[in-house]
């Protein structure tokens, strides 16, 4: 059995890895749109997606309201088309 300092230790190796990776941003991303979005609403685009059709800091329509369930909303994009792509990359109002 690992004692309570040596569980304490371990703790902290493990978060200075995930800030090294910064995986602490990408899991805060995942939860950045509110429920109460709805449809025609605008969410800012943060970044992460290798689409040419997005603009970092630009806000972006929302064509049908974000299901809780799946990590897809449906935007229109720069080049006023729908776009089907992963929420981690935005933030909602």
């Amino acid at each position: 059995m690992i004692t309570r300092e040596e569980y304490n230790k371990a703790l902290d190796i493990i978060e200075a890895y995930h800030k090294q990776l910064n995986l602490s941003n990408f899991r805060h991303l995942r939860e950045q749109l509110s429920p109460e979005l709805d449809r025609n609403d605008f969410i800012e685009y943060v970044g992460g997606s290798e689409s040419q059709f997005l603009t970092l800091g630009n806000k972006y329509r929302l064509i049908r309201k974000p299901d809780i369930r799946h990590r897809k909303v449906v935007i229109e994009n720069d080049a006023s088309k729908r776009m089907i792509t992963n929420k981690r990359y935005f933030k909602g109002d």
